[in-house]
């Protein structure tokens, strides 16, 4: 004699829109993220320049890893000579 498995065990553990949303709001804090720029710094951030062509703002952890991998510290000069045209 088979046993009746109650359909409840083959639903989905979270319902599909749930996890659109969930997904959709993680891209949103993640994408507010990518843009941080000299602007946008804010205490606790260091500024870096990043591949020698842009320069970024970043938490003071995430500077340590910029660092390390050949990012200096400080604005990029390419930046400061855009800025100083911009300015003229």
């Amino acid at each position: 004699m088979t046993r009746a498995v109650p359909t409840a065990a083959f639903r989905p553990a979270f319902h599909p829109v749930i996890s659109a949303a969930i997904a959709a709001l993680a891209l949103l804090i993640l994408s507010g993220c990518a843009g941080d720029g000299i602007d946008d710094r804010r205490a606790g951030q260091q500024i870096v320049c990043h591949k020698e062509s842009k320069t970024l703002a970043v938490s003071n952890a995430d500077s340590f890893v910029h660092l390390n991998h050949g990012d200096s510290p400080g604005p990029c000069p390419v930046d400061d000579e855009k800025d100083a045209a911009s300015a003229d």
